[in-house]
């Protein structure tokens, strides 16, 4: 009962990730390289999913291996974010490069952080 469990959570967690980034199931299968069954037989819990598998759809939907496992620690930490958060990180990381254009994009965050009634925009 345990493993038909694991495999259910592994299984939900595979298509929640990709509901969550719109991808159609038949479309990840095809990324993946496994038949849209296959992918429905693991997201149902039906089929255990190997190890190479589970790293092929990690890697195509963007998302540790870690969140998938049914650890539910390992979930909270490893947890994926909007695509868009991770643009906005790799986009921080180049800002790190040019002090000046770091402290401009600080000064936005901090302009978006007030409430819409006290934002001034300053020449």
């Amino acid at each position: 009962m345990t493993e038909r469990l694991s495999k259910l959570k592994v299984g939900e967690r595979i298509r929640d990730v990709r509901k969550a980034k719109r991808i159609r199931q038949n479309v990840l299968a095809r990324m993946v390289g496994i038949s849209p069954g296959a992918l429905t037989n693991f997201e149902k819990g039906r089929r255990r999913i190997s190890l190479d598998w589970l790293q092929r759809v990690s890697e195509v939907l963007d998302t540790p291996i870690a969140y998938f496992m049914p650890d539910e620690k390992e979930k909270a930490k490893t947890a994926p974010g909007d695509p868009r958060e991770r643009r906005l990180l790799n986009a921080w990381r180049l800002l790190e490069k040019d002090e000046p254009l770091q402290n401009n994009f600080l000064q936005i965050m901090e302009y978006l952080e007030k409430p819409k009634k006290t934002r001034h925009c300053v020449p």
